[in-house]
């Protein structure tokens, strides 16, 4: 019963997180009204990029912390 709270409570908060409206989301929002929808799919290929590797890095570097 932990487990399944701990789960949820980090399931929700995270949920909170991708719904927060950033810069990083209002840079794809500019990109796509200005320069059209495959500059807004290509910039949020980009930011889907660095996430991926600041998520490799963090848990490559948190593994050998551990």
């Amino acid at each position: 019963m932990i487990l399944i709270m701990a789960f949820a409570k980090a399931y929700f908060i995270g949920l909170t997180i991708a719904f927060t409206i950033g810069p990083i989301s209002l840079l794809i929002a500019q990109r796509g009204i200005t320069k059209g929808l495959k500059s807004a799919i290509m910039t949020s290929l980009g930011v889907a990029l660095a996430d991926f590797t600041f998520a490799l890095a963090a848990c490559t570097v948190g593994v050998s912390v551990l």
